[in-house]
């Protein structure tokens, strides 16, 4: 009969442990769609950046005109 309350209080144990890793474990996926959902806004922000920041230079910011004469020199070379 002890046996067999120990068993049942292993039991208990091991699915209290169990719920915990559970609950981890969804958090952490919680986590992860959080990332990802921010991770795709970034990465569409960052296209965006480049795709209408370029002015056909090889710089995304134009910081001023010795830039542009940077970049004109560069790829006259």
């Amino acid at each position: 009969m002890k046996q067999i309350a120990h068993l049942q209080a292993k039991l208990v144990e091991a699915e209290n442990t169990q719920g915990a890793i559970d609950a981890n474990l969804d958090h952490v996926e919680q986590q992860q769609r959080e990332l990802a959902a921010a991770l795709d806004l970034y990465e569409k922000q960052s296209r965006e950046i480049l795709e209408t920041g370029s002015t056909g230079t090889h710089r995304v910011f134009d910081m001023g005109p010795a830039d542009a004469e940077r970049d004109r020199r560069f790829v006259h070379l």
